[in-house]
């Protein structure tokens, strides 16, 4: 008994002498209190210092993954020299001080960054480093060494950020994440600047900044239980298009209100053989990052040397070990990833899915009742079971996604359990995953979990040999009766795809023996359901107008005058709308004119003329205009001429300015009115209008009023006439008309009007008719009539006076 108690009070003494260190240790983390400088990565060293608890038995002397890497060695890019951490000081502000190359007008990499806060001696202080580069694709590294079987769990790094972080694994605003792996370039693309940092980040099972003692180890892996891990969304088709979702219809609407998607696209018959309404889907799980890091990294614990996340997978897999089936804690670490689908949709009796991430993969498939349903190879088809070892095949450490089949008997209810990679196998290394354009190894491994139904189209790539028939067979779907169904609400019932995530994490560090007893050190926190968004699906009845012009004409096509003025084509239209049909005005062209006969609606039985509307019965309209050419008739030329027909007199200016304009281009039968024309008063008299002449190559003759434009050219002769103010009035003509040219001047005229003609279409004159234009009576019979009534009038006033 007093040996034991001797030994008792021998371990409890090492146990607080170990304490004291680590007190003292704490002391050197205060960054740049003792004005050292940060040292170079390569004069660095940390001896390996463990802790023996009493009974444990083990040194725990080395730290080796299933995979290969180290998390207590020093990195590859170390020197076995011994190496001294200092404590940490900020890089001095002066560029020259700190070393920095001068700027180049390309991007330089020949420099030094100093990697700050990096947790070393059992994660009981930290330390910064400077590292120089020499090219761009120089890989950023691993950071100093923190040995330990258990310590060294208590700060797991993370990654590189170029910004402190500012909570436990937290990044700041707009911090970047960077792997080892990731390269000097893409941390700085620009080139390494004057005092380049980067920050370690890491996850602390105790507080973020407080070194790790051995009090705190029984409450190691309790810390588990402060992660996030309820901190996680899930998101249905929050990527996909509208067009992506219901590929085979076109979109009629697509909102979103709150958690609930809809979208409702055109019915259109198909006869689910040949054509179906395909339903595309992916499910997305976003966890928060630390902890999404922190599962993939797993990082080793125990005298077992085991992945804490994953300590008894191993003893699962192995024969006799079994992964339960239940919910909650189950004792290991596994997500669900659940996708609830409409009772109303076809789902095929071989289902191809894919899953894609680099921490977890598929383990088991359940269906509506939690029953394991088989799974299936994709390409081969090889039936692969129900088991814990069914996905081992289709599961490598290269590639993210899994792709895998699934008998579904009919199950629209299914739940893919996810477990974390383990092994060599499956564990997929940051220098093999590749970065997106841009980004960093560390993004890639943060980006979201996606759970997909492969496409038709995805589908066709990857089994070439499958007809449209076998692929139509192999894919989600809704038949075309349901489609009807729901396009006969006009959108308002829908089919419902919702789903959720829930899960489970185990960590586990083995266990710890003290004085004779074992004090195991695991957590275990269940996580909460996790609900995803709503998608509602629908089909809504609407009608499309289509229009087109057609020439009626044969052998004439269409000007673009025309063509033009066809009316946009309307879509989305309800049932029983009344569409107004448009007229047109006429379209003259060279040598004719287009005009707009009527509108033509399609029928089953061919097409029939619809008037100023026409309206939808339950079928798309398909609208036909019909034009039809007329050409422009013979034209021809009418000519005015203004002449005088009074001899010896011309007319005055004031007369020859309101000669009409020539009118060129008149068609046959087109009516010329005749102007006519006020008295025109001169110094010596009035010049009178007297009438209009029509000539033409057959004859002159006048005209009154207007006349018609025949198959010749016209020309048009108006005749004035002059009166002197000072003749006396003529007993026999009170009007005092003078005796004109006549006859004579009208022809005359016309030669005139003839000559200003040449050229045109007007065939040769031929000789005009005799037109009267003034008064030819003899002069003595009118004296003869006048003496005559003198002797009459003398006889008369004789026989008066007689009787007197």
């Amino acid at each position: 008994m007093k040996k034991r108690m001797v030994a008792r009070i021998l371990a409890l003494t090492v146990l607080l002498g170990t304490v004291s260190s680590t007190v003292y240790a704490a002391g050197e983390t205060e960054m740049g209190s003792q004005g050292t400088q940060p040292v170079r990565a390569e004069e660095v060293t940390e001896k390996e210092s463990t802790v023996e608890m009493p009974g444990d038995g083990s040194s725990a002397q080395k730290e080796e993954s299933a995979t290969g890497e180290r998390t207590g060695a020093p990195a590859a890019e170390e020197t076995a020299e011994a190496r001294s951490a200092v404590a940490p000081e900020e890089a001095p502000a002066n560029a020259a001080d700190a070393g920095a190359q001068p700027q180049a007008e390309s991007p330089s990499y020949m420099g030094e960054v100093t990697f700050v806060g990096q947790w070393t001696g059992e994660s009981s202080k930290k330390v910064d480093t400077v590292k120089a580069f020499a090219k761009a694709t120089d890989l950023l590294g691993d950071p100093v060494p923190n040995p330990g079987t258990l310590k060294s769990l208590a700060k797991v790094f993370l990654g590189w950020s170029d910004q402190a972080p500012t909570g436990n694994g937290k990044l700041a605003e707009g911090a970047r994440l960077f792997s080892k792996a990731d390269t000097i370039k893409t941390a700085f693309p620009g080139g390494i600047p004057a005092g380049a940092k980067l920050y370690g980040v890491y996850f602390s099972l105790n507080s973020p900044d407080a070194p790790f003692s051995n009090l705190d180890l029984l409450s190691l892996m309790g810390s588990i239980q402060n992660l996030p891990v309820n901190d996680n969304t899930v998101t249905i088709d929050g990527n996909k298009t509208s067009e992506e979702i219901l590929p085979d219809t076109t979109l009629w609407k697509d909102q979103t209100e709150g958690s609930v998607r809809t979208v409702i696209d055109l019915y259109e018959k198909k006869d689910d053989v040949k054509s179906v309404h395909e339903v595309v889907l992916n499910t997305e799980f976003k966890m928060d990052d630390t902890v999404a890091m922190l599962t993939y990294k797993n990082p080793l614990g125990s005298n077992a040397f085991r992945p804490i996340l994953s300590y008894d997978y191993n003893t699962r897999y192995g024969a006799g070990g079994d992964f339960g089936t239940g919910d909650g804690k189950t004792g290991y670490t596994y997500v669900d990833l659940k996708v609830n689908l409409d009772q109303r949709m076809n789902i095929p009796e071989k289902l191809y899915l894919e899953y894609e991430g680099y921490s977890w993969r598929p383990l088991y498939v359940f269906g509506d009742n939690k029953e394991v349903l088989s799974v299936f190879d994709p390409v081969t088809g090889a039936d692969l079971g129900n088991t814990k070892a069914s996905f081992k095949t289709l599961v490598n450490n290269q590639d993210p996604k899994v792709k895998f089949g699934v008998q579904t008997g009919g199950n629209h209810n299914l739940t893919v359990r996810m477990v974390l990679r383990e092994g060599a196998d499956e564990k997929i290394p940051e220098t093999a995953i590749t970065p997106a354009e841009g980004g960093t190894i560390a993004e890639k491994i943060l980006s979201n979990m996606k759970l997909n139904v492969i496409s038709k189209a995805e589908l066709k790539a990857m089994l070439a040999g499958k007809t449209e028939e076998e692929l139509n067979k192999s894919i989600l779907t809704i038949s075309d009766a349901t489609a009807e169904q729901l396009a006969a609400t006009d959108g308002k019932d829908t089919l419902q795809v919702t789903g959720a995530v829930t899960g489970n994490i185990k960590a586990s560090a083995g266990s710890v023996n003290m004085w004779g007893l074992s004090y195991p050190l695991s957590s275990e926190s269940a996580l909460e359901e996790t609900k995803a968004n709503t998608i509602a699906l629908g089909y809504t009845r609407k009608y499309n107008v289509t229009y087109t012009f057609v020439s009626g004409t044969a052998g004439k096509e269409l000007p673009e005058a025309v063509t033009n003025q066809r009316p946009k084509d309307q879509t989305g239209l309800d049932n029983q709308t009344a569409v107004q049909l448009p007229g047109f005005a006429d379209v003259k062209t060279d040598g004719g004119t287009w005009k707009f006969r009527t509108w033509y609606r399609e029928t089953a039985d061919g097409s029939e003329a619809a008037e100023n509307s026409v309206t939808i019965d339950g079928a798309d309209l398909r609208l036909t205009g019909e034009w039809f050419y007329v050409e422009d008739p013979e034209t021809y030329n009418v000519t005015y001429t203004l002449i005088s027909g009074t001899q010896g007199k011309d007319l005055p200016e004031e007369i020859i300015d309101r000669q009409p304009t020539d009118l060129f281009g008149a068609a046959e039968g087109e009516e010329i009115k005749l102007p006519a024309f006020e008295d025109v008063k001169v110094a010596d008299g009035t010049w009178r209008f007297k009438s209009w002449y029509s000539e033409t190559e057959e004859e002159t003759a006048m005209v009154e009023g207007a006349v018609k434009v025949g198959r010749t050219d016209l020309n048009l002769i108006g005749e004035w006439l002059f009166v002197k103010a000072e003749d006396p009035k003529n007993p026999v003509d009170p009007d005092n008309q003078p005796v004109p040219g006549g006859q004579d001047q009208v022809q005359k005229a016309g030669k005139q009007a003839e000559k200003t003609t040449a050229g045109t279409t007007s065939p040769s004159k031929k000789q005009a008719k005799t037109v009267k234009t003034g008064d030819r009576s003899p002069v003595w019979g009118y004296a003869a009539v006048l003496l005559l009534s003198g002797v009459v009038l003398s006889g008369v006033i004789l026989v008066r006076r007689k009787r007197r």
